[in-house]
């Protein structure tokens, strides 16, 4: 269509440079002649503008549609990504919950162990009370069982350690015999330095160094209570001689009252 249309205009073209060398005809008919042919350039160069106009319009339409599947691409990943966030933080709350509840639980098993390590603590011999490590492990498990609320579960690894080190020391006591130089006070009223012999903590037996003052000691929910045995007196010098090695080892029977 386009090249009868080129051919219909160079013809219209042609004819009218011919007619311009040949006699002058009517007016009318030249002009009509050229009107007829600037309509044909106005109309070729029309076409010609609205097939690239066409094209552009194309090209452009075809941008907006890869644009188009690049946003619904996106749109896709964008729930993927969210429905995975809302998963991953539905599993982060459980966890969180989790732990708080494990926290909790833990929180409520270690008050039950401070409380039981101050009950027991009324039971240990008082020279092991007073022991410098131990009186410290002590203040600090006294110190944490008035937590309440939320502080209740707090320092939670530190707490424990306390505990296990009270019930280290003790352990430690208890598997062996301590002579200790103890100040105690007699029936008479006087207070006297023994030296004191405990067997764990089981059983203690204290003599005088002069006279023959002997005591038995045994231990009670509300502490250690001695009893003056002054019939022990040579019996339990014995075995303290025994067990600091002043006398060779022997047999020597002392009394032991059972729980």
């Amino acid at each position: 269509m386009k090249s009868i249309q080129v051919t219909l205009l160079l013809l219209a073209t042609s004819l009218m440079h011919l007619a311009a060398q040949q006699a002058p005809v009517e007016d009318p008919v030249r002009e009509s002649l050229r009107l007829w042919v600037e309509t044909m350039k106005n109309r070729q160069v029309q076409q010609d503008d609205w097939k690239r106009d066409q094209e552009v319009l194309q090209n452009y339409k075809d941008g907006l549609n890869r644009e188009l599947e690049d946003l619904k691409k996106l749109i896709v990943e964008t729930k993927e990504r969210n429905q995975a966030a809302d998963k991953e933080s539905l599993d982060l709350t459980a966890k969180i919950t989790a732990y708080q509840e494990a926290q909790k639980m833990l929180g409520e098993a270690v008050r039950v162990l401070e409380n039981s390590a101050l009950v027991q603590a009324k039971r240990l011999p008082t020279t092991l009370a007073k022991d410098a490590r131990m009186a410290q492990f002590l203040v600090e498990i006294a110190k944490d069982v008035q937590l309440t609320g939320e502080k209740q579960n707090e320092a939670l690894p530190k707490r424990i350690n306390n505990i296990l080190a009270f019930l280290g020391e003790t352990e430690k006591w208890q598997q062996t015999i301590h002579i200790k130089e103890e100040v105690h006070a007699l029936k008479d009223g006087r207070e006297m330095n023994l030296k004191v012999m405990y067997l764990g903590l089981a059983v203690a037996y204290g003599i005088s160094a002069e006279g023959n003052i002997a005591i038995v000691g045994t231990p009670g929910a509300e502490g250690w209570t001695y009893e003056e045995k002054p019939e022990l007196f040579t019996s339990i010098s014995e075995a303290i001689a025994s067990t600091v090695g002043d006398r060779d080892p022997s047999f020597t029977t002392l009394p032991v009252r059972l729980p």
